[in-house]
């Protein structure tokens, strides 16, 4: 008697959940959110329910404008911060060619003259001004290294904007074509041109997540904030540059 009664609450509830599930489309849109979300919508999924799908393509969609917008904003200031980062390794670059250029001459005074010298405002020995011309020169070759790492990273991030770029305009063309298809999928008028829309729609998802996944805003922060001039130690050649020729 018991478990008659058990199996009739049972077909009870289950009725009453598929005619809930037929007649408050609310109900099937959130179940079959939750649905995208977790394990993907398939083909057969987004035909099934394609207002389902449209609402949840809509919130994606949406976060994924803010998420692009924010990131190419911040690619936009990095590239700022690049540019001025590479004038001014650029600068002390100058500097350092010039003041080796400086102590060079001084060392090859000094063949006749004899020492110390007196060069870039400091009076040196030869072994001083060795170790001096050493250090400038290794210097050199650390801002010359980030002048080119900053290039690099310069370009990639120019790429990466322009892929940020893309993504927005097609987000804000699916965004703009949602509204027009979710009517027609309410009269059950689904077009086979609405059905591969919700296909693009479905991949646009998956572009926007690889791109934002793939952002190397980080990477350009972290190059930028690098001291160059307490980088490695580069091996130089001080003595071919002191007695070599121009």
């Amino acid at each position: 008697m018991k478990s008659m009664k058990t199996w009739v609450i049972l077909g009870v509830v289950v009725i009453v959940a598929i005619v809930a599930w037929r007649t408050l489309p609310g109900l099937r849109t959130r179940a079959t959110g939750a649905m995208g979300k977790v394990g993907g919508w398939s083909e057969e999924a987004r035909q099934a329910d394609p207002l389902g799908f449209m609402d949840y393509a809509e919130k994606q969609l949406n976060k994924h404008m803010t998420q692009l917008k924010d990131a190419r904003r911040n690619m936009q200031e990095a590239l700022q911060r690049i540019d001025k980062e590479s004038q001014r390794n650029g600068a002390l670059l100058d500097s350092a060619s010039t003041l080796a250029g400086d102590f060079r001459e001084a060392y090859r005074s000094a063949a006749t003259a004899g020492y110390p010298v007196d060069v870039a405002g400091g009076t040196y020995s030869r072994e001083s001004l060795i170790e001096q011309v050493r250090l400038v020169m290794m210097q050199a070759t650390n801002y010359d290294k980030a002048i080119k790492d900053l290039k690099r990273a310069a370009s990639a991030a120019g790429n990466t904007g322009q892929s940020i770029l893309k993504q927005i305009t097609d987000t804000q063309a699916a965004l703009a074509s949602l509204p027009a298809k979710k009517e027609i999928a309410r009269v059950n008028k689904l077009t086979g041109r609405t059905e591969e829309l919700l296909q693009q729609i479905d991949a646009l998802i998956d572009r926007n997540e690889s791109v934002l996944s793939e952002s190397p805003v980080r990477t350009v922060e972290e190059l930028v904030q690098t001291d160059v001039t307490a980088a490695d130690q580069p091996e130089v050649d001080v003595m071919s540059f002191l007695e070599g020729g121009e």
